[in-house]
């Protein structure tokens, strides 16, 4: 089975780590500048033998100021302009 990585919408999820393995992906976001999930879906990516996925936006994330008041609950809505419920 293959991840679906371009054009697709994030579910939010839970996961548990033992403490050891939060650490390590904390660890590798902060060295890489991504997030913990990020590192995750990447993990899962290279095992189904897929290339990380790189969001085309992503150089952007805290460069621009937003003046949209929701901006940050409603991001997804804000920047491809679309309802994604």
């Amino acid at each position: 089975m293959h991840i679906a990585s371009s054009r697709t919408r994030t579910k939010r999820n839970q996961v548990s780590l033992r403490k050891e393995e939060y650490e390590l992906a904390k660890k590798l976001a902060g060295v890489r500048g991504v997030s913990v999930s990020r590192v995750i879906g990447d993990a899962l990516r290279t095992v189904d033998n897929e290339e990380p996925y790189v969001d085309p936006l992503a150089h952007l994330i805290g460069r621009v100021k937003g003046t949209h008041p929701q901006a940050s609950e409603r991001h997804d809505e804000v920047i491809y302009g679309a309802d994604v419920r």
